[in-house]
C-alpha cells in the first residue's frame, strides 16, 4: 500500500495505519499494545516506514522514552534501529532523547533532533539510513528542533529558539553547507511569543510550509495555522485561522506534509466541539483561497488520527 500513512489511537493505544487513496481503505500496520507507535515516515523509494515508539500512554510527550523503528510498508520486517535513553542499556549514541526522524531524499541519511548528556539544549544530528554513524550538525546555545531535508539544493531546515531559554519564540532556519544557519521566518508577524515550527520544503524545493502558533504562550487559546513561503518571499495563511465552532477544521491545524505531486498538503486538525481527537485533511496550497479547498481524508473513520505522511 502506497498512499497516506498516519497514526491513530482508535484501539486504545497509538498504532501506525496506511490509507490507500482515493478509495480510503485503511490497514493497520503495527500491533503492539505495550507501545504508542507514531510519526510514520515513508522512505523516498516508498518501500519502508520509519516511526517512533514510547511506552503506552506517553505518546509524543516524552522523547527521553522514544525509540526509533523501521518496517516495510506492509508492516513486515519490524526492526528497532535506536533504543530510548530510558531503555535498559540506554541509547546507542548516548543521546538523552531523540525524535522527529526524517529521511534524506536520497534515502541514505536520516536527521534527528537529539539531546546530549549534560547539555540543556536540543541539537541536530545526522546518521546513515540504519541510524548509525552519527555526526552532529549544530552546537549553538539554543534549542534546535523539527529538522527536515529539502529537495535538490535546498538545505536542512529546522526551528530554533530565538533566545537561550525554553520559552520564547521559535523561528525557522536553514542550515548552510559551510556551517551556520540563516533565518527564513521571523519578523513576519511572529511577535515576541510566536512559534514557527515543523518546516518542510515542497518536493521540488520551490516552497516551504510550516506550522505557526500565535498567542501569549503558544498554548491554550492560541491559534495554529499552516503557512507557506515561496522563493519570492511571499507568505500566506493556508488554513485561514478558523477558530469558530462551525469551522470544519477547528482551531488547531498541524504538521504539514507535502503530497508527492506537490499540489497538495495533508495535515491533521481539530474540529471544535465535534470530535474528541484530530482528523486528517488536505488542501491545495496554490489555490487563490487555499482554506476553501480543504477536504477531509478520513471520512467514515474514527477520530484520533494524526501525523499524516
Amino acid at each position: 500500500m502506497v498512499g497516506l500513512f498516519f497514526d491513530s489511537n482508535r484501539t486504545g493505544n497509538y498504532e501506525i495505519y496506511g490509507m490507500s487513496l482515493p478509495d480510503g481503505a485503511v490497514a493497520q500496520l503495527t500491533n503492539d499494545t505495550r507501545f504508542d507507535s507514531f510519526w510514520p515516515k515513508l522512505s523516498p523509494d516508498q518501500s519502508q516506514i520509519l516511526f517512533h515508539r514510547t511506552p503506552r500512554g506517553l505518546h509524543d510527550l516524552n522523547f527521553t522514552a522514544a525509540s526509533t523503528w523501521r518496517m516495510m510498508i506492509n508492516g513486515s520486517g519490524l526492526t528497532r534501529l535506536l533504543a530510548a535513553a530510558t531503555d535498559e542499556g540506554g541509547n546507542e549514541h548516548g543521546w538523552t532523547l531523540h525524535g522527529h526522524v526524517e529521511w534524506h531524499p536520497d534515502g541514505q541519511r536520516l536527521v534527528f533532533a537529539v539531546g546530549l548528556p549534560g547539555q540543556p539544549f536540543t541539537q541536530l544530528a545526522e546518521t546513515n539510513s540504519a541510524a548509525q554513524s552519527p555526526r552532529m550538525l549544530t552546537s549553538e546555545a539554543a534549542h534546535h528542533i523539527d529538522p527536515s531535508y529539502g529537495a535538490g539544493p535546498a538545505p536542512i531546515v529546522f526551528s530554533r529558539s530565538s533566545m537561550a531559554a525554553s520559552q520564547g519564540s521559535l523561528i525557522v532556519y536553514a542550515l548552510q553547507a559551510g556551517g551556520g544557519a540563516i533565518p527564513l521566518t521571523g519578523g513576519v508577524d511572529v511577535g515576541q511569543f510566536g512559534f514557527d515550527y515543523d518546516p518542510y520544503f515542497s518536493p521540488d524545493g520551490d516552497s516551504l510550509a510550516w506550522l505557526r502558533i500565535s498567542g501569549p504562550t503558544g498554548m491554550g487559546p492560541a491559534t495554529s495555522d499552516i503557512m507557506p513561503l515561496d522563493r519570492n518571499g511571499g507568505v500566506r495563511n493556508l488554513t485561514g485561522g478558523r477558530i469558530t465552532t462551525d469551522a470544519p477544521y477547528g482551531s488547531i491545524n498541524s504538521k504539514p506534509c507535502w503530497g508527492r505531486d506537490v499540489r497538495l498538503i495533508a495535515f491533521h486538525g481539530s474540529r471544535n466541539g465535534i470530535d474528541a481527537g484530530f482528523r486528517l485533511w488536505m488542501l491545495d496550497p496554490f489555490a487563490a483561497e487555499p482554506h476553501l479547498t480543504i477536504q477531509q481524508l478520513d471520512v467514515g473513520q474514527p477520530a484520533g488520527n494524526e501525523y499524516p505522511n
